[in-house]
């Protein structure tokens, strides 16, 4: 892997860890997708992320209809 120019660091300075490398967040690091985030960021928002323990919401089904008129 070749070595990183002054300005390249400058750049992914975010993403650079303490060896030198570029380091992404734990769950970016898994996915598939490219909007991979840095392993500093605390608070995860990606649209593409979707967890396996989440509870599915599913909207209620009301109708506005007015029955029996």
């Amino acid at each position: 892997m070749p070595r990183m120019s002054k300005k390249m660091k400058q750049e992914w300075a975010f993403f650079i860890g303490a060896n030198g490398r570029r380091q992404y967040n734990e769950l970016c690091r898994h996915c598939r997708h490219d909007c991979k985030q840095s392993f500093r960021a605390i608070v995860l928002e990606c649209p593409k992320y979707e967890s396996k323990r989440a509870v599915a919401v599913y909207p209620l089904h009301t109708s506005n209809a007015v029955v029996g008129v």
